[in-house]
């Protein structure tokens, strides 16, 4: 039986702007008159520091012992580039506290986004980058099974201390949006995103899909 950790309440940022809510406000409150508060732009990003401890970074991190690896690969430009080796990690055999995490971190974003993610969760992923490794731009919507993708969520499980590069960017955005190890970051599925070359030590990073209704 999977180990069950207790939930905290964080509070998320928007575009990296302090203390604001992913929560919109659903009711008006007694004589103050506020209104809901607007969804997201859909070319938004939601980071929410140090949302993993430590401890359960390294519980993450062991989840990938003993799973099959594969290597992690971009075709273009004649060029063979991504992570080291990628496992994945079917949600029913991941601990409950981990899939109830996810799913409560999804389900905010997508309220804030305004987004249907009504379908389950695709399988996690766990992957690790060494020296020489990087991701070029892409996105991660697309057809087959992708087609259906309207959240991606990222989590950084090394410590920022232990590897150069490797910076999370997305468009739009300054590079390198994980600060802190067990950052998270939340995007739409559609934007397109990199990670540059990690030039030293081992970079290490949990995956989530969202998944619901096609955009149309």
């Amino acid at each position: 039986m999977s180990s069950q950790l207790p939930s905290r309440q964080r509070s998320p940022q928007r575009n990296s702007l302090p203390l604001a809510t992913l929560q919109r406000r659903e009711q008006t409150k007694s004589g103050t008159g506020l209104r809901p508060e607007p969804a997201l732009s859909a070319t938004e990003i939601v980071r929410m520091p140090r949302t993993f401890s430590r401890t359960e970074c390294a519980e993450i991190l062991a989840l990938s012992n003993g799973r099959q690896r594969y290597a992690d690969q971009f075709r273009s430009y004649g060029e063979v580039r991504g992570a080291s080796s990628v496992s994945w990690l079917p949600t029913a055999e991941a601990p409950e506290w981990l899939v109830e995490r996810v799913v409560e971190l999804m389900t905010d974003a997508a309220r804030a986004f305004d987004f249907d993610i009504s379908a389950p969760l695709e399988e996690f992923k766990l992957i690790k980058y060494r020296r020489g490794n990087r991701v070029p731009w892409h996105v991660d919507c697309g057809s087959g099974p992708a087609a259906t993708r309207k959240l991606t969520l990222t989590a950084l499980l090394s410590d920022p201390a232990d590897f150069d590069g490797g910076a999370l960017t997305v468009a739009g955005y300054v590079p390198e949006l994980h600060s802190n190890i067990g950052d998270v970051v939340i995007f739409p599925s559609f934007l397109a995103h990199k990670v540059t070359t990690v030039s030293r030590g081992n970079r290490h990073t949990l995956i989530a899909w969202a998944h619901g209704t096609r955009f149309r």
